[in-house]
């Protein structure tokens, strides 16, 4: 239940009611940085993912 963050960064120019959001960067960028960032299944008390 642990995702990504995203860095976004407003456009310069808006030319499309949905799409005014630039993605400047996605942190952590891989499993094993969530699971450092956060703790892994092993280290949560979290069973939701497991039923």
């Amino acid at each position: 239940m642990v995702n990504r963050l995203l860095v976004a960064g407003i456009k310069p120019k808006i030319t499309d009611k949905w799409d005014y959001f630039d993605i400047k960067e996605e942190a952590p960028k891989t499993k094993a940085g969530i699971d450092a960032a956060f703790g892994g299944e092993a280290q949560s008390t979290c069973k939701m993912g497991s039923l």
